[in-house]
């Protein structure tokens, strides 16, 4: 895949990545125990929360994947999301407080109180795989043909690239950075998106052109 921009498309790239690096190591974990690397020393804000999940849902495997399949299969696509409001309901109404209560960070940590050590080691190992293999694999795959086709480079090295960028402030800064980092991410997505859609639609003429 090749794309063409121009001098304006790199300069707006590099502004991007300069303040994502900046916000990324700017608000770094100073303390080094257990709690501020994994839970941002549990000081992060709602608000801050609800980008970070938007930002790690909306990522390039969506944003591409799913153009993918607006463009093959039309609107069925959209069902995966528009039907996952319900499962966060149940999710924040009946078993959040429980989490809270219990002081529980993960889902394994649930499994283990509920069901044992045997329920917890299996959740574990899944989540590992799957996490692996098929949520990072491919979020990293679509990142970097995206990469690749801006910056005509090999598809690996692209991914070599994106993880780099992605460890280094989230090791340094633990989830506190990420959340940031997401923050800014998720306002690039929503602002982009409604920018392509406007376009989209002047280009095609109006929905109805659908």
């Amino acid at each position: 895949m090749s794309l063409s921009f121009n001098y304006i498309d790199y300069i707006i790239l590099g502004l991007y990545a300069v303040a994502l690096f900046f916000i990324g190591f700017r608000f770094r974990t100073k303390k080094k125990n257990q709690e501020d690397i994994f839970l941002g020393g549990r000081s992060l804000k709602w608000w801050q929360i609800g980008f970070s999940m938007f930002s790690a849902n909306a990522g390039p495997m969506m944003l591409i994947g799913f153009a993918g399949i607006g463009f093959s299969h039309g609107i069925v696509g959209s069902n995966f999301e528009l039907l996952a409001w319900i499962f966060l309901m149940l999710l924040s109404m009946f078993f959040l407080p429980y989490y809270l209560k219990a002081k529980i960070s993960t889902i394994p940590q649930f499994l283990l109180i509920r069901f044992g050590k045997s329920s917890y080691n299996f959740l574990v190992i899944y989540s590992l795989i799957s996490i692996l293999v098929v949520w990072l694999g491919s979020a990293l795959y679509a990142g970097g043909l995206l990469i690749s086709g801006i910056f005509d480079c090999s598809l690996f090295m692209a991914i070599v690239i994106i993880a780099i960028i992605a460890t280094s402030f989230t090791a340094i800064g633990g989830l506190k950075a990420v959340v940031r980092t997401g923050v800014f991410q998720s306002i690039i997505i929503i602002v982009s998106s409604i920018l392509l859609t406007f376009l989209g639609l002047q280009k095609i003429g109006s929905i109805d052109a659908w």
